[in-house]
């Protein structure tokens, strides 16, 4: 985890405690973003019913969004009221562009001494972690979701909960 002498540190918003996961499989197709719409129209609502400060957070991770559209769905998300914590998973640029509260790495992604560098001080950044990984992963990390933690019919994991 990243040490009280890491610049930023100190002003960054880690997670709540319950932390949401986008469904992973938004897409714009042409001009129909009816689906992405909808999803931030009901992500706005279940988060209003919370409350602004509740120890709730959105991670959105949206691999087949371009970046324009995920720019777009977190624009529609604040327009709507949403103003609880707010991760961008593998996407750093958009993060960082967005003011994102956190930026959560892939298995794709950077490594975490190298993301950490891309991004501005004050965002968090997370990875998920699984059984086997290196624990020097978790170095430049402030904060980590360890998975998976039961088997799930949604998505396969080469590794065992």
């Amino acid at each position: 985890m990243a040490g009280p002498d890491t610049p930023g540190a100190d002003a960054r918003r880690l997670p709540p405690p319950i932390l949401l996961m986008s469904p992973g499989d938004l897409e714009v197709s042409g001009r129909d973003a009816s689906r992405v719409q909808g999803f931030a129209r009901s992500a706005a609502a279940l988060f209003a019913g919370a409350g602004a400060g509740a120890p709730v957070g959105l991670l959105l991770r949206e691999p087949t969004l371009f970046d324009a559209d995920l720019v777009g769905l977190v624009a529609r998300l604040r327009e709507q009221g949403f103003d609880h914590w707010l991760g961008i998973h593998d996407a750093l640029h958009v993060a960082a562009s967005l003011d994102a509260d956190g930026a959560h790495l892939g298995f794709r992604s950077l490594p975490a001494n190298e993301a950490r560098r891309a991004l501005p001080g004050e965002v968090a950044l997370g990875a998920s972690l699984h059984a086997g990984d290196a624990p020097e992963r978790c170095a430049e990390l402030d904060y980590a979701c360890l998975s998976p933690v039961h088997p799930t019919p949604y998505k396969s994991h080469p590794q065992p909960p």
